[in-house]
C-alpha cells in the first residue's frame, strides 16, 4: 500500500524501493515519512462518514479510517524492510504515539460514532468499537462512554470481546470503562472469555486492579495453556510473584500434568487397546502421552514402531544431537531416540500385533522429502 505509493512517487520499481529503504537511503525514508501522513485522506473519509447512512459504505469508511488512525501502512514497511532493526525503525518512524501522527477527530465525527454504536447492524457496532480503539480516550463523549457500557452487559460476548481487544491496550482510562465487564469475564463459568479478559492487562500501562488479582491467580491453574501462561506473566509483570516463583509453579504444574497423562495410559489393560490408543492419537495433543505408551509394560514392537513413524523421523535425520533441534521439536527427537534404544535392547516383544510403516492406512511413512545432502543421521535399519 504505502510502498506502492513510494514506487509512484520515486519512479522506481517496487523491488528498487525496498532495496533503497533496506539500505537506509535517507531520501527514500524522508519521502516515506511524507507519504505516511494521510491528513487529506482522513478528512475525506471523516466527511463521508458523517454524510452517509448506507451500511456497506459505512463499513468501508470505518475500515479505511481505522487504517489511517492506526498507522498500519508504516507497520507494513517495517515488516518488509527493517523488522530486524528496532533502533533504526524507531529513529525513522513518523511522530505520534503509535508511530503515526495523532489524528484528532472532529466533534461531528465523534457524534457519528456515538450514533453508530446504537446501530441494529452488529457489524457496524463492531467496526465502530474497533475504530474507537484507535482514538485517544480523552476525545470520547459521555454519550459514547454510556453506549459502550450498555453494550458490555456480558450477554453479547462477541461485541464485548471486540471492545476489550481494541479499546484498552496502553490506555488505562479505557480499561476503567470496561472494568465491570472485565470482572464478569474473569468468573469461572466464563472460560471462553478468559483469554480476552487477561489480554486486557497485557499492556504495561494498564494497572492490575486489586479486585481481580485473585482471579488472575486462579487463571494460572487454567486448563488453557495460553491463558495460564499469560496470567503468570501478568503477575510477574506487576510484581505479584517473582520469575523464580513462576518457574517453580510451572514446574509443579507440569509434573502434575505429566503424572495425570501417564496415569490415564497406565490404566489401559491390553496390548491391543494400547495400540488402538496410539493409532487414534491426535498429534496436536501433548506428546507426553506417547512417552507413556512406549513405557507401558504392554507395549509391543508394532505399537512402538507406529509411534516412531507417526512422529515423522525422516525430518529428524537432519540432526545428530538434541541441541541442533528447534526447541519445540525436541520432545519428538527424545521420543524417537528412546524408541530406537528400546528396540535395540529388545525391550518391546514382537507379539501378535502388526504395523507396516510402508502401508500406514495406505500411506508410506518411509518416503522422505529430505535431500540427501541434509541427512546427517540415517534411520536405523531395525526400525523398518
Amino acid at each position: 500500500m504505502i510502498l506502492e505509493k513510494l514506487q509512484k512517487y520515486s519512479g522506481c520499481d517496487l523491488k528498487a524501493c525496498e532495496e533503497q529503504l533496506a539500505k537506509r537511503n535517507g531520501n527514500f525514508w524522508e519521502a516515506l515519512y511524507d507519504l505516511t501522513m494521510p491528513v487529506e485522506e482522513k478528512d475525506f473519509f471523516a466527511t463521508k462518514l458523517c454524510t452517509t447512512e448506507d451500511t456497506s459504505e459505512l463499513l468501508a469508511i470505518l475500515r479505511s479510517l481505522k487504517e489511517i488512525y492506526g498507522g498500519w501502512g508504516f507497520s507494513e514497511i517495517r515488516i518488509r524492510v527493517c523488522d530486524d532493526d528496532e533502533a533504526f525503525f524507531m529513529s525513522c518512524k513518523p511522530t505520534g504515539k503509535e508511530g503515526m501522527y495523532e489524528f484528532i477527530p472532529e466533534p461531528e465525527e465523534i457524534e457519528k460514532y456515538g450514533a453508530l454504536l446504537k446501530s441494529a447492524e452488529q457489524e457496524i457496532v463492531i467496526q465502530t468499537l474497533q475504530m474507537l480503539g484507535m482514538i485517544e480516550f480523552r476525545h470520547f463523549s459521555s454519550d459514547i462512554i454510556n453506549e459502550i457500557k450498555k453494550l458490555l452487559t456480558g450477554k453479547n460476548a462477541h461485541v464485548a470481546n471486540e471492545a476489550m481487544r481494541s479499546n484498552t491496550t496502553d490506555q488505562p482510562e479505557k480499561t476503567s470503562v470496561f472494568f465491570d465487564e472485565l470482572q464478569h469475564n474473569f468468573k469461572p463459568n466464563r472460560s471462553q472469555n478468559h483469554f480476552m479478559a487477561i489480554r486486557t492487562f497485557w499492556s504495561k500501562n494498564v494497572p492490575l486492579y486489586p479486585e481481580i488479582t485473585e482471579a488472575v491467580q486462579r487463571l494460572t491453574r487454567s486448563g488453557n495453556s495460553q491463558v495460564r501462561d499469560m496470567a503468570n506473566d501478568v503477575l510477574v509483570r506487576y510484581g505479584r510473584i517473582s520469575p523464580e516463583e513462576k518457574a517453580a509453579a510451572e514446574l509443579r504444574r507440569r509434573k502434575a500434568e505429566v503424572a495425570g497423562m501417564h496415569y490415564r495410559v497406565e490404566k489401559i489393560k491390553t496390548a491391543k487397546a494400547l495400540f488402538t490408543f496410539a493409532d487414534k492419537f491426535n498429534w496436536d495433543e501433548d506428546v507426553e502421552y506417547m512417552f507413556a505408551v512406549i513405557r507401558h509394560e504392554l507395549c509391543e514392537m508394532a505399537t512402538a514402531r507406529l509411534v516412531y513413524w507417526r512422529s515423522e523421523p525422516n525430518y529428524y535425520q537432519r540432526f545428530t544431537a538434541i541441541e541442533e533441534v528447534e526447541e519445540y521439536h525436541r520432545d519428538l527427537f527424545r521420543l524417537q531416540r528412546e524408541i530406537e534404544q528400546g528396540t535395540q535392547e529388545g525391550k518391546y516383544p514382537v507379539g501378535k500385533l502388526k504395523y507396516d510403516p510402508k502401508n500406514d492406512h495406505g500411506f508410506d511413512r518411509t518416503e522422505s522429502n529430505v535431500p540427501d545432502s541434509e541427512i546427517k543421521r540415517v534411520i536405523p535399519e531395525f526400525m523398518y
